[in-house]
């Protein structure tokens, strides 16, 4: 069905964004290049809290000795039972210094739930704050470190737990457990070097305002201190536009990454919250048209950018800078062309690309591509399928949303994936 032209154009031109990224660079690598470069700029702060990147670096590191002591290194999965909070940042740097992987333990989500999540991820080791802690969460010993044993005991009174914990269970809406994305470095370095969707540099102020579980923050917090940037930690709890207000003006918050409701959230109640904003970055679900209504109140040169991408592409995989003023007809907004060290293809059920206005699925592939799904091989090699045009030993690419139109359009909702549709 397609000539040549057209095929070129499917598998080439608009499919592919080359990579600009460090490689083999490991995330924490780099951190420590930075840190070398600009010891005494401010990298990490809240309303309490102003780390260096010279005493960020020393606290990871101290950090990362005790887990090595505990015996963490490749492929070692530690939880981190603490919200989001300038303490949670250092911990997840100082994890990944020791050579482990990091497992966000949100301490607002039910205990039943982050006991699976523990468990099914075989967690050595598990840090956080007791006063903090949850009822039945693991404790920690000296430096915020339990060691397994702990955790042990603390999952045998989770599976114990409480009528109510399971009804907590139910009312969040889980369709079924939760299946942890295996995120390798080069994912999230491709992420925030070498893109054209935002500005990565020391002049910018990232404002942390997701949940440490959700894959936006892995933007929020490399984006910010693999380049010198500042960043701003919101205080805990559920974020509000107020609260968003507030912290952007005492800060000087220059970029910030919202889900599509929460924006649509600040239009409607605090507008002018995005004042001095330079770039504006929303994804999550569709990107309505009422972007609109938010254009003059942050800073002249502002961007708005919708992205679009699931977990297991670590964070997005395509990016579409909006042009204002947006004609009055607009009803949607498009997820735009993959972002540099992706590629992005409408396939038909036989695997071969679709032409223009002919349904589809995406598939996804690229530098940005996550090892897998954790301790899941049947599910990883159902979704992660050898790479349809790349003939590299090991390319693999993954389905991960229907196309109308022969583009990429976003999906109503994407719960963590690359669920076929």
């Amino acid at each position: 069905m397609l000539g040549d032209d057209e095929r070129r154009r499917m598998l080439v031109d608009w499919a592919k964004a080359p990579d600009a990224y460090p490689d083999p660079a490991t995330v924490h690598g780099v951190f420590e290049a930075q840190a070398a470069r600009t010891p005494d700029a401010v990298a990490l702060l809240d309303d309490a809290t102003r780390l260096t990147y010279a005493r960020l670096d020393a606290r990871a590191s101290a950090l990362a000795r005790r887990l090595r002591a505990l015996g963490v290194k490749r492929d070692v999965v530690v939880g981190l039972h603490a919200g989001r909070s300038p303490a949670m940042v250092a911990a997840m740097l100082g994890v990944l210094k020791a050579g482990g992987a990091y497992l966000p333990l949100d301490p607002t989500q039910p205990v039943g739930r982050l006991a699976f999540m523990a468990e099914d991820a075989g967690c050595r080791v598990v840090g956080g704050r007791p006063r903090r802690a949850a009822r039945g969460v693991p404790r920690r010993r000296p430096h915020g470190v339990a060691r397994r044993d702990q955790a042990r005991r603390a999952r045998a009174r989770h599976r114990r737990g409480s009528r109510r914990a399971r009804l907590r269970h139910v009312h969040l809406g889980l369709d079924g457990p939760s299946k942890g994305v295996a995120v390798r470095h080069r994912g999230i370095l491709r992420l925030v070097f070498g893109q054209s969707y935002a500005r990565f540099g020391p002049e910018e102020t990232f404002l942390h305002l997701a949940a440490t579980t959700f894959d936006a923050a892995t933007f929020e917090v490399w984006g910010a201190l693999l380049h010198g940037a500042r960043c701003v930690v919101l205080p805990g709890g559920v974020p509000t536009p107020a609260a968003v207000r507030e912290v952007v003006r005492a800060h000087g918050v220059t970029t910030l990454l919202m889900t599509t409701a929460f924006f649509n959230a600040i239009v409607d109640e605090a507008p002018d919250a995005l004042t001095g904003v330079r770039q504006v970055i929303v994804g999550g679900e569709a990107m309505s048209a009422r972007a609109r209504r938010a254009r003059g109140r942050p800073a002249a040169e502002a961007r708005f950018v919708n992205g679009y991408g699931p977990t297991e592409s670590t964070t997005f995989a395509a990016c579409h800078v909006l042009t204002f003023p947006l004609e009055r007809d607009t009803t949607s907004v498009p997820i735009g062309r993959p972002i540099a060290g992706t590629e992005l293809y409408v396939l038909d059920a036989h695997g071969q690309p679709v032409p223009v206005g002919v349904p589809g699925e995406l598939h996804i592939g690229g530098a940005g591509l996550a090892r897998g799904y954790w301790n899941r091989p049947e599910l990883t090699a159902e979704r992660f399928v050898p790479h349809p045009f790349d003939a590299t030993p090991g390319a693999r690419s993954t389905a991960a949303a229907t196309s109308r139109a022969g583009v990429p359009t976003a999906p109503s909702s994407v719960s963590g994936g690359s669920t076929r549709r």
